[in-house]
């Protein structure tokens, strides 16, 4: 994730976040960078839209492989007794 330089090209062909306007990619990378844990809890419901097409790590140019970001963000809040 230390390699990813906000271009939003993840969000931008995601499925989900043309009809989920509240999953964006390139934000919950963001703000897992940032350690925003309060941003992230707040916005936790949203990790569970992705649909796990791999179409966000198919177009980095940075090889950050948002899609796992999503499947780590989710164990994790799965992990914590969310979904």
């Amino acid at each position: 994730m230390a390699n990813c330089w906000q271009c939003g090209n993840c969000s931008a062909i995601c499925p989900v976040a043309h009809e989920h306007p509240e999953f964006n990619p390139r934000y919950l990378i963001h703000i897992v960078r940032m350690g925003y844990t309060s941003e992230i809890e707040r916005l936790k419901d949203s990790v569970y839209l992705c649909s796990g097409c791999g179409l966000c790590s198919s177009v980095c140019p940075r090889r950050v492989d948002p899609q796992h970001v999503m499947i780590a963000l989710s164990l994790a809040f799965h992990m914590k007794g969310g979904r």
